[in-house]
């Protein structure tokens, strides 16, 4: 069950790969801010801590918090 969420989260947040690089144009973090919007922020928040309006329906796993530098650093790109 994990690694299927595990593998939605990554099949959302790939097409967000490119907006993150140094070299990212504007147009692409302004897309990238869109997708997070559309996609993420439901669960994840608006600033990424979990706590979406969508989060407090989730059982058994809660969304986890992207500004968690320790756990994000974990996790491979």
């Amino acid at each position: 069950m994990r690694s299927t969420k595990s593998l939605l989260c990554a099949l959302i947040l790939l097409p967000l790969m490119p907006a993150l690089g140094v070299a990212a144009e504007k147009a692409d973090l302004k897309a990238a801010k869109k997708n997070y919007d559309n996609l993420c922020a439901v669960c994840h928040g608006t600033t990424g801590k979990g706590a979406g309006p969508a989060a407090a329906a989730l059982n058994a796993t809660k969304p986890r918090d992207l500004t968690d530098c320790k756990m994000m650093v974990a996790d491979s790109d």
